[in-house]
């Protein structure tokens, strides 16, 4: 009889929390004494935590639209990439502390160079119980109610073009004249 791996644990743990139960209920008894047992309150065992933390998912690569360059506060280029993403995106549940479980995490290559690769992916951790509420929300396409935003990179030289590798290695991103709305 082949007995699933989620069954043999809630198994495992139920014989754990009735072996720790049963030890700390008995008296400790020592050799030549007369003892008497007497009933103990129940045994108080470290609970379950009702919510595990889970490491942060990759959830797809977002499109991402163009960039716009501009002069940075010390006087190098700045290139400002602009991308759709869920409104939920950076958003903090009520509730919850922390980072937000619904974020983005970018990957920039040869920035000092001409040739700047960027992309950014979309991630979702929950690291609680309230994250779940946007966990649905958390996914690239058009179906999530999707939003523009931005990512800064820089300094980049002045002559730089931006790359991207969706759909293909080194897709050229459009420089934009304004930012999208």
């Amino acid at each position: 009889m082949v007995i699933p791996k989620a069954v043999a644990g809630v198994l495992a743990t139920a014989a754990l929390v009735a072996a720790c139960a049963h030890e700390n209920a008995a008296t400790p008894t020592t050799p030549g004494s007369a003892t008497t047992t007497k009933a103990s309150s129940p045994a108080v065992l470290p609970g379950v935590p009702a919510f595990l933390p889970q490491p942060p998912a990759n959830r797809g690569q977002l499109d991402l639209i163009g960039y716009l360059t501009a002069p940075g506060p010390d006087g190098t280029t700045v290139a400002t990439v602009y991308f759709r993403a869920p409104a939920v995106t950076a958003v903090i549940p009520p509730g919850m502390a922390g980072p937000p479980p619904c974020d983005i995490a970018a990957r920039v290559t040869g920035a000092g160079t001409d040739h700047v690769t960027v992309d950014i992916d979309l991630t979702f951790s929950a690291s609680s119980a309230q994250a779940n509420r946007i966990m649905a929300d958390c996914w690239t396409g058009e179906a999530h109610n999707p939003v523009v935003r931005s990512y800064e990179v820089g300094p980049v030289p002045a002559t730089a073009r931006l790359f991207t590798g969706k759909p293909a290695p080194d897709t050229p991103l459009p420089k934009l004249m304004e930012p999208p709305h």
